[in-house]
């Protein structure tokens, strides 16, 4: 290598460096500047125990709910605590606090570190923009989520619930005679029965990821799992998302996002593409002129989507462009999971789903279903995906809260004041978990709750029953109908046809967060998430 090469390279290296150094002191600067001024500083709350991780030693704080149960049952509704690198955040399970929060969308925004580690799955999507941005794609998009669009892809749910049936009927006769049960990682699977629908639903488009099974994973499959499959308490991930230019770094984890994206963005741009010369070929110029919103039908999603993009009375301001449009299962999982632990609860919701006479109830009589509706409600509840959001304050503000609370010098507050910039985190799974709200068998998994809930639970503020799973306000999720109509059917399919059992120890399968929280081993923490499980067919 040339002199002047080595002397360029080198150069380089220190600006990158350099730069790193400035951001970080300003960065440090601002935020003791900020923590000096903030109304959190007179909140009670736990002490740093880790400059790294703030208050929680060893582990990303997402990981430790265990932490904030003790948290809450010491300094009561409402406190502050110490994140990552010190960074003081307000914390409050306050049913009032949290309404405010989430419904007042344009008062606080998902933190800079939230949006980050958005984008870094799913790009400049619904999830990860704010502000005006955010209200311009969720105008457009709403339309192809509505009851009737959700109805509609039923029999491409069930297609595809019975097809997961099907292959694991198939690996189950391939088990030696004398093994009554068979061993699978059904997170792999149900991650297989969840890209086949989205393809079908999202963009008419067939995956076949199921098909393909272990042998010949799909590419899109692998990319998939590429970018889920990482560490949150690494280096690699907590610079980045704490210090914004280190994200220009290519890293080991970057290229393979980086390379993880570029097929999603290359298969998603062929899709989009695909489905708008369809839908323009099966319009014509006269319908083109009288298209509005209300008129908009289609067989998926992107249809759907692309209509309504066309349509004459969407502002040329609120339409998506093709990018917006390509930038568009855990739960059933965790459900399984609980289910092994509660044989009862198994067999009393097999009698129920067993009870209907063919395999493929409609959107209705899936929702008539009291204690198939009792299970998802509860195991929702007790592995909430979503464990947590945050907010940041985009202006000084109060917030009104419904239990008065004390401060570190004793006095009592009845509002939550906040500076521009401080930091919110809003627990949703501690909520969720709350022995006031819920009662001394909070951490239970017991459906029959459904019956008749709690007075308090009745305060928490949801679009979905009293769960904060999807969360409420203008953020609320999207797709919720099709999110419960999809693991409805799959946990009917599956618990017709199978009786499922432990099949490691309870206590090794852990929960690791990154924007929902996924199983893995405890002993194989870096082989990515999974969750193994015994099943035997029904007739057996």
């Amino acid at each position: 290598m040339a002199p002047e090469s080595s002397h360029a390279i080198a150069g380089s290296i220190a600006v990158v460096l350099l730069s790193l150094t400035v951001y970080s002191l300003s960065g440090v600067f601002r935020s003791f500047r900020r923590a000096s001024q903030s109304p959190l500083r007179d909140l009670k709350g736990p002490k740093s125990v880790s400059w790294v991780t703030g208050s929680v030693k060893g582990v990303f704080e997402s990981d430790a709910p265990e932490e904030y149960l003790n948290w809450i049952k010491e300094y009561g509704p409402t406190f502050k605590y110490h994140s990552y690198f010190n960074m003081d955040k307000l914390l409050t399970v306050d049913l009032k606090a949290i309404d405010h929060i989430l419904t007042h969308s344009m008062g606080f925004y998902k933190t800079d570190e939230v949006q980050f580690a958005l984008y870094e799955l799913v790009g400049e999507g619904l999830l990860a923009v704010e502000g005006a941005q955010h209200k311009k794609q969720r105008r457009v998009l709403s339309p192809a989520f509505g009851v009737q669009q959700t109805r509609e892809f039923t029999p491409l749910v069930w297609d595809k619930s019975l097809e997961l049936r099907d292959v694991l009927l198939s690996t189950c006769s391939n088990t030696p005679a004398s093994d009554k049960q068979t061993r699978v990682d059904i997170f792999d699977w149900l991650g297989r029965a969840a890209l086949d629908m989205i393809g079908l639903v999202g963009f008419n488009y067939s995956f076949n990821s199921l098909a393909a099974g272990d042998e010949q994973p799909s590419e899109l499959h692998e990319a998939v799992r590429t970018m889920m499959a990482f560490d949150s308490n690494s280096l690699s991930f907590l610079i980045p998302l704490v210090f914004p230019p280190a994200r220009h770094i290519p890293t080991k984890r970057a290229r393979e996002l980086a390379r993880s994206r570029s097929i999603l963005h290359r298969i998603g741009g062929q899709i989009v593409a695909e489905r708008k010369a369809a839908v323009l070929a099966g319009i014509s110029d006269s319908e083109k002129e009288s298209l509005g919103k209300n008129s908009i039908e289609g067989r998926d999603l992107m249809s759907l989507l692309i209509k309504a993009n066309l349509a004459n009375d969407v502002a040329e301001d609120a339409r998506l462009s093709d990018e917006d449009l390509v930038s568009r299962h855990t739960a059933l999982s965790w459900t399984l999971l609980l289910l092994c632990h509660n044989a009862a609860a198994q067999d009393k919701l097999r009698a129920e789903v067993s009870a209907f006479p063919t395999d493929m109830p409609t959107m209705e009589q899936l929702s008539a279903m009291p204690y198939l509706d009792a299970v998802l409600r509860e195991s929702l509840r007790v592995h909430s995906p979503v464990a947590e959001t945050e907010r940041v304050a985009v202006e000084d503000c109060v917030i009104p809260v419904e239990s008065e609370y004390a401060d570190r010098f004793g006095n009592t507050r009845r509002e939550i004041r906040l500076n521009k910039g401080d930091a919110i985190l809003v627990p949703l799974r501690e909520v969720h978990l709350s022995k006031e709200i819920w009662g001394e068998d909070a951490l239970e998994f017991i459906p029959e709750r459904w019956e008749s809930i709690p007075g308090a639970a009745k305060s928490i503020p949801g679009v979905y029953s009293n769960l904060l799973s999807f969360i409420t306000g203008p953020h609320a999720c999207i797709g919720y109908r099709f999110a419960l109509l999809e693991a409805k059917a799959v946990l009917l399919t599956l618990i017709r046809s199978f009786v499922f059992d432990f099949a490691v120890p309870e206590d090794q399968i852990v929960r690791k967060m990154m924007v929902v929280g996924r199983p893995h081993l405890a002993s194989e923490l870096l082989e990515g998430p999974q969750m193994p499980i015994l099943i035997r067919p029904v007739n057996l």
